[in-house]
């Protein structure tokens, strides 16, 4: 792609010294191949008719073969393309074989880059300077285009690509290799990694043409391709990918045919030079070159071969080769025939051909968008999309004009004070971003979107400007742009969505590394003494602020500082407690009476025979966790009855412990339900009760943190710090960025597992008896203190709350979808066994559904917001009032 990308061999013999355009020639005329900017322009015509056919319809199940192709009789069956019209039929069938058209580009760079390295008079090729002169030519215009094209992005309907994340970090280097990576922002940029790693490879490559010679060189490039390719075919996945483009080798032979073209061309002109040379003595003639007839003639049967080649699995190890070959030869005869004899049309095919990199980078994604435009219109979706494509060539020829220009700007024409102000500018938004946009926000919000792409740009212009103040700043100043570089970098780049604070910081400390390694004035054991010190001494000081300034939940619980072990609930809270809890996004008391509930202080006895008593039981809803215990549900529960039944003294008392389950309910019920003697028992029953009933109270004891004190020193420091909690969670948002897919914890946090239909194992037999019994002693528990039973069931935050109101909901899951979810699922199945037991039931999903204000859950957690205590409280004794259990009409 050195040719695609416009090096001067494409289309003209290079000048020596070097230009931009590449290495010097030893003679212009005899290195001129005037037909392979036309050739790369048929090439680029084809593939925009190909995105434009498969903008609208499937694609063809030929060339390189996929893992789930379908069979041969089915392969053959869609060799003919559907449609109602002749006509329709052939664009179809025209933009299906466009789909090989990139191989002339492979086969192009072949030539130019040869052309280019055998036009050195010293008949070497240096690999630093070719590197140099293909990565400047190559990279300029790629990253230009990134910023275009995220630009846009940001206005198309569903259109999530952003400069956050690692894929896009991989992107603009152009490494492509990975999971995810391969089509990422526009699927036609695999062609960069696949032409990078040909660029990697090549000064070996001219080495091996020489020394082997073309006959050698070219046997040994086809055997190499048909390994890697017969490689691919065995892959268990990925290998379309692998064939296409991902491993270079699978397409080898294409670029080294190039390459012996290149060098068949040069020996040609060499040959013919010699026999007209007046003093040279006399030499065979060059024997005359194939007529266009004859090289048409040749390219369509190889053209066709390759055709029916590819429609097989070994077909497949030879059918790029054979159909790049025969294609390269028909644009060839094209060019020849028809668009050399007319000046116009030879001229804009070369222009064209010069131009096709640019249009390559930029034509697929707005192509794209016009679908999110127009897709419900396909009339106009089509006139957008031929728009789409046709706007990209002029805009495409704009881009790279203006971006050639800016390369050859240079960032020390501005003042000494202007690049010093601006590099403390650039610092300071580049931090302002990371720390509230970036680091508070979603990737996929569309104000992280528009925050990742100027963050993008103020990291760019500032690693600009910090390269041309190298040795013109004060060591304060440097350590203020690297700590927003590399701090930046990594908030944008590596773990978008985590805390930017906590990127800078580590921003801060790579920053001291990288000044203290650069002290010249230090030996060199000195300097990496003082860097391991800085390392050690942040590690320390941040450990202490993090759990100061912003704690976070670690390996053991947020709550575990107001727990205690239980000999017969496994846990409990602490009596006569007050704890100051923060943690994450909470930050509440709990504060405990003797009998260590979140209750008053509440005698045993009743202050009054006719005191009407309700326990309520529960887990973290019931304590409640997140919010003060005023503005629970049953501290409103009790305030309301309070005034319905007045006078009438009512108690409500809070029995709910933050993981109370099934299990340490029933424990608890059995032990105070005889000294509290309620009237009424309320079970506070959360989805997440199917899975609870099955931990056992070691595997409870051991995540709350209670056996903190049997583990080792080193096990306790790993398992309350706030750094390793910060850096895992960097860890995994690392993963789903570079990956694409939405990590564990959201499904975890979303509780899907527990809507999912079919064999479900939370609703099996055995877990179902389990709940049974834990009910059925409850039941048994409030029957022998003389209190009816009533079990509250709350329903996750997805079976109430629209998943776009909940910033960890996996975005390629739809709850919505009833073969995949059934949202009623827990409920129904809570309600059979609670009916077997004679045990009456409340379903809190309809009241907890807010269609207007405040929402009832939290939206990056479980649990209640105080609307959300309030609608519950407001449900329960309207259900209360409803069984007849008040005594008297509340609502």
């Amino acid at each position: 792609m050195g040719e695609l990308a416009g090096t001067g061999a494409a289309h003209s013999p290079p000048a020596h010294p070097p230009r931009s355009a590449g290495v010097a020639p030893a003679s212009e005329p005899a290195l001129r191949v005037d037909w392979l900017d036309p050739v790369k322009a048929l090439a680029l015509l084809a593939i925009l008719l190909n995105h434009v056919v498969e903008e609208f319809g499937p694609g063809p199940w030929f060339t390189n073969p996929e893992n789930s192709w379908p069979s041969l009789a089915v392969r053959l069956h869609t060799m003919v393309p559907p449609g109602t019209t002749l006509f329709l039929r052939s664009v179809r069938a025209a933009g299906w074989l466009g789909d090989a058209a990139p191989g002339v580009f492979i086969l192009a760079s072949g030539v130019g880059l040869t052309l280019s390295a055998l036009a050195n008079p010293a008949d070497t090729l240096s690999a630093r300077a070719f590197y140099r002169r293909r990565l400047v030519r190559l990279f300029p215009l790629y990253i230009a285009m990134h910023f275009v094209v995220l630009a846009g992005a940001l206005f198309v309907p569903g259109n999530l690509d952003s400069f956050a994340g690692l894929r896009t970090m991989l992107s603009l280097t152009g490494i492509r290799a990975l999971p995810g990576t391969f089509f990422h922002i526009s699927p036609s940029w695999w062609f960069v990694w696949l032409i990078l790693q040909l660029y990697v490879v090549y000064p070996y490559l001219f080495r091996a043409l020489r020394k082997l010679g073309p006959a050698n060189f070219l046997l040994a490039a086809i055997v190499l391709t048909m390994a890697a390719r017969g490689v691919g075919l065995a892959l268990p996945r990925g290998r379309y990918a692998w064939l296409t483009g991902l491993f270079f080798a699978s397409r080898l032979a294409e670029f080294a045919v190039g390459m012996v073209l290149a060098q068949m061309i040069v020996s040609r002109r060499e040959r013919a030079d010699a026999h007209t040379a007046p003093s040279a003595p006399a030499a065979p003639a060059a024997p005359a070159a194939p007529s266009t007839f004859a090289i048409f003639a040749m390219a369509v049967p190889c053209y066709a071969l390759g055709l029916l080649a590819s429609f097989t699995l070994p077909g497949a190890l030879v059918s790029n080769l054979l159909v790049t070959l025969g294609m390269t030869g028909i644009f060839w005869a094209v060019w020849q025939a028809l668009l050399r004899p007319e000046p116009h049309l030879a001229s804009s095919a070369q222009w064209l051909g010069r131009r096709s990199y640019a249009v390559f980078l930029l034509h697929q994604p707005p192509l794209q968008w016009t679908a999110a435009w127009f897709g419900q219109a396909r009339s106009l979706h089509l006139a957008a999309a031929l728009g789409a494509v046709g706007l990209s060539v002029p805009a495409a020829a704009k881009i790279e004009d203006a971006t050639n220009r800016a390369a050859k700007w240079r960032v020390s024409s501005i003042s000494l004070d202007t690049r010093r102000t601006l590099a403390f500018v650039l610092s300071a938004v580049v931090a302002a971003l990371a720390i509230a946009v970036i680091g508070m926000h979603e990737t996929t919000e569309p104000i992280a979107r528009a925050g990742a792409w100027v963050m993008a740009a103020a990291l760019l212009s500032l690693a600009l400007l910090y390269h041309s103040l190298r040795g013109e700043t004060k060591d304060g100043e440097r350590f203020v742009a690297l700590t927003a570089l590399i701090g930046g970098a990594l908030e944008l780049f590596v773990a978008p969505g985590t805390s930017g604070g906590f990127a800078l910081a580590l921003g801060a400390v790579g920053a001291g590394i990288v000044l203290m390694m650069q002290a010249e004035e230090w030996a060199i054991p000195l300097r990496m003494l003082a860097a391991a010190a800085l390392v050690c001494i942040s590690a320390i000081v941040g450990e202490l602020a993090l759990r100061t300034i912003a704690p976070l939940e670690t390996a053991v619980w947020g709550e575990l500082p107001a727990l205690q072990n239980d000999s017969t609930r496994t846990f409990a809270l602490i009596p006569n407690r007050v704890t100051h809890l923060r943690y994450n996004d909470y930050d509440y008391t709990v504060k405990t009476n003797s009998l260590g509930l979140t209750s008053p202080e509440i005698p045993l006895a009743r202050a009054t025979p006719n005191t009407f008593r309700v326990f309520v039981t529960g887990d973290a809803f019931t304590m409640p966790e997140g919010v003060d215990y005023e503005r629970s549900y049953p501290s409103v529960l009790g305030e309301s009855l309070a005034k319905c039944m007045a006078p009438r003294p009512v108690q409500v008392i809070d029995g709910g412990v933050t993981g109370y389950g099934p299990n340490e309910e029933r424990a608890q019920l059995a032990e105070l339900a005889p000294r509290l003697r309620p009237d009424v028992v309320v079970e506070q029953f959360y989805i997440n009760e199917w899975s609870d009933i099955s931990i056992a109270p070691a595997e409870f004891r051991h995540s709350i943190g209670l056996d903190l004190g049997n583990r080792t020193g080193s096990r306790r420091l790993r398992d309350r710090s706030q750094i390793k909690t910060r850096m895992g969670r960097m860890a995994r948002a690392a993963k789903e960025s570079l990956t694409g897919q939405p990590a564990a914890w959201r499904y975890d946090l979303a509780q899907l597992d527990y809507y999912r239909t079919g064999d479900n194992p939370l609703y099996d037999a055995r877990t179902r008896r389990l709940v049974a019994g834990a009910l059925g002693g409850m039941k048994r528990a409030a029957d022998s203190s003389g209190a009816q039973l009533v079990v509250a069931f709350v329903p996750g935050a997805v079976a109430v709350t629209d998943p776009s109101r909940l910033p960890h909901f996996p975005r390629d899951e739809n709850i919505r979808d009833t073969a995949a979810y059934d949202l009623g699922r827990p409920y129904r199945s809570l309600q059979q066994i609670a009916d077997s037991l004679g045990i009456r039931t409340i379903d809190l999903t309809a009241s907890l559904r807010a269609n207007t204000g405040e929402p009832s859950y939290f939206a990056a957690s479980w649990h209640w917001t105080p609307a959300g205590h309030k609608r519950a409280a407001g449900a329960i004794e309207h259900s209360l009032d409803s069984l007849g259990l008040l005594g008297a009409h509340c609502t």
